[in-house]
């Protein structure tokens, strides 16, 4: 399994991982009513549980691949 570093990146690719696996980073909001600003390590500790869910999901669908194919189905319900 290979390993992404992301010493090099910024704390939007971080955050991007996740929004473009359709997550969201939502922003917590302080007594003062602004957003929080989230630390570096909780970027990163966001986008590592990102990319960790998702292979958890390639995982069930590669070991139950009717799965698939019933959330597809239902997909094409939900849109009629």
């Amino acid at each position: 399994e290979k390993k992404i570093s992301f010493d090099n990146m910024s704390n939007e690719e971080l955050e991007a991982i996740c929004t473009s696996r359709g997550f969201e980073i939502v922003k917590e909001i302080d007594e003062s009513g602004n957003a929080r600003k989230f630390s570096r390590e909780e970027y990163v500790d966001a986008a590592t549980q990102c990319l960790e869910i998702e292979a958890e999901m390639e995982q069930i669908l590669n070991d139950h691949p009717h799965l698939l194919d019933e959330i597809e189905n239902e997909a094409e319900r939900m849109r009629k």
